[in-house]
């Protein structure tokens, strides 16, 4: 079993010493258009997600970032999805489940495993990408406008909350999400952000 992860431009990625010089932009964009949120069960794609993130730093009240630099971390923020793929909430939840059957909750945590694999993945990104890497506070802020995003877009399958700060905009955002044509507005605003960004070291 190897670690490398060969993508679409023939470049291979050691997911176990990841490193700037593997990382292509092309290969984040064709990858992050190519997979759909919730394991295909909508045709949003992680791309349009990551620009939608984006798009929503307009509406977050917050005093921790520049909205221009949050706006390119928010682009930034699932592209180690380009190697790992999108792992769903709920299949994390039940390799949790069977790690404490078959092995008890005091061995080493899968989802503490991912996250390390995934933040030296980040780590390669966003040094390719000249971006310096999110502070804590920044990650914090992150992670909010992310769960924002989700309970939006859970809203697609009759579920979900709208944010509270979000509330004004009504099923606005969510009726823009069904929309394939801005689905695809979203997936070019993320290429044209990606595209914008400087990939020194390797494009």
């Amino acid at each position: 079993m190897t670690t490398l992860a060969i993508q679409s431009s023939g470049v291979c990625m050691d997911l176990y010493r990841p490193c700037a010089e593997s990382v292509k932009a092309q290969d984040i964009i064709t990858c992050l258009k190519n997979i759909n949120r919730y394991a295909g069960s909508t045709r949003l794609s992680v791309a349009a997600h990551s620009a939608f993130c984006a798009t929503l730093t307009k509406y977050t009240p917050q005093d921790v970032s520049s909205k221009d630099r949050l706006y390119h971390l928010m682009i930034l923020h699932d592209a180690h999805e380009a190697y790992t793929g999108d792992v769903i909430n709920p299949c994390m939840a039940a390799l949790k489940e069977i790690q404490a059957m078959l092995f008890g909750l005091q061995n080493v945590n899968i989802h503490f495993c991912l996250d390390v694999l995934k933040t030296g993945i980040d780590k390669a990104i966003f040094e390719a990408a000249g971006v310096a890497p999110p502070s804590v506070l920044e990650r914090g802020l992150m992670k909010k406008i992310d769960n924002d995003a989700l309970d939006i877009e859970m809203k697609l399958f009759g579920a979900g909350n709208m944010p509270e700060h979000l509330s004004v905009y009504g099923d606005w955002l969510v009726n823009r999400l069904k929309s394939p044509e801005y689905r695809a507005d979203l997936e070019a605003e993320f290429e044209a952000a990606i595209n914008t960004m400087i990939w020194a070291k390797n494009e």
